[in-house]
């Protein structure tokens, strides 16, 4: 069963979808209604081991070197634009490494960032990655999906 909070964000997510796929909201408000459900998401109580702290700074960090961070994909990682990533990104780094709180749009935008500089070799850092990383592909990998499944589980019982 979803609480309260779960099914507001949850019916906003589904509208904003519908609402791309019946033609009735342009693209900038359905990205609008997603952004606003991403910040709704308040602090969570996720503890970060110590690689999974690696992999998003790692991955973070990417988007100030060798990856290749174009308007709309800085929207579809949860920023407004390239220069809110570049403008964001010191203050997430400093959240990480000094362990301080992290919201679910902190965490949903960190985690975006790391899959595509890890995945994407045209805008990320792809084959290179390894290169530009403590962690090989497979630790990422193995890192990566733990990630994943812990903060599904940790959204999901908010």
């Amino acid at each position: 069963m979803r609480s309260a909070r779960s099914s507001r964000r949850h019916g906003a997510v589904v509208a904003a979808s519908a609402a791309s796929f019946d033609g009735k909201k342009d693209h900038d408000d359905v990205r609008g209604s997603h952004a606003e459900v991403m910040a709704a998401v308040p602090h969570l109580e996720v503890d970060l081991n110590d690689e999974e702290r690696l992999m998003l700074s790692t991955g973070l960090a990417e988007w100030g070197g060798s990856a290749h961070p174009t308007e709309e994909l800085a929207r579809l990682m949860g920023f407004r634009d390239v220069a809110d990533l570049h403008e964001r990104s010191p203050r997430l780094l400093q959240r990480l490494t000094e362990r301080q709180p992290l919201t679910g749009q902190d965490l949903q935008q960190l985690l975006a960032v790391t899959e595509l500089a890890f995945v994407s070799d045209r805008w990320g850092s792809g084959l290179d990655w390894e290169m530009v990383s403590p962690l090989g592909d497979q630790q990422t990998i193995t890192v990566l999906r733990s990630l994943q499944r812990k903060l599904s589980r940790t959204q999901h019982n908010t």
